[in-house]
């Protein structure tokens, strides 16, 4: 069953590669537009997965990203805030500082074009992959 957000993404850990490592994606929609404040069913859905990734033991990577609209420095800022927001609720449901790192790349990794709605909706995610 689909939890909020994260739901599929939590039930189904998705492959890197082969690597076996986990990759979580959060999509933009569980931001305030313009915002690094989580909505509230994106707060419980990664309290849950927070639960998880503490079980496993293993580091990870919060990874913020953003469309093309707007100054890349802005971009940049709001892809780390966001990522460093995600942290807060990873650390607050019990997943040690240390085993936790973030980063904005802000506009630099698309992973669907720009030039459409649909597409900069793609790109505007914060990513939890393992590391």
């Amino acid at each position: 069953r689909a939890d909020g957000y994260l739901g599929v993404l939590i039930d189904d850990l998705v492959s890197l590669g082969g690597s076996g490592k986990g990759r979580y994606r959060l999509p933009g929609t569980a931001f305030l537009a313009g915002k690094a404040t989580l909505q509230p069913e994106a707060r419980h859905s990664l309290s849950q997965l927070g639960k998880r990734l503490k079980a496993s033991g293993k580091a990870w990577s919060v990874q913020g990203f953003s469309d093309n609209l707007g100054s890349e420095e802005s971009n940049l800022a709001l892809s780390g805030q966001r990522a460093e927001a995600v942290m807060a609720v990873l650390r607050a449901a019990g997943v040690p500082a240390v085993k936790l790192s973030a980063k904005g790349w802000g506009s630099a990794k698309p992973v669907a074009s720009n030039a459409g709605k649909s597409g900069r909706a793609q790109n505007r995610r914060v990513e939890i992959i393992q590391k």
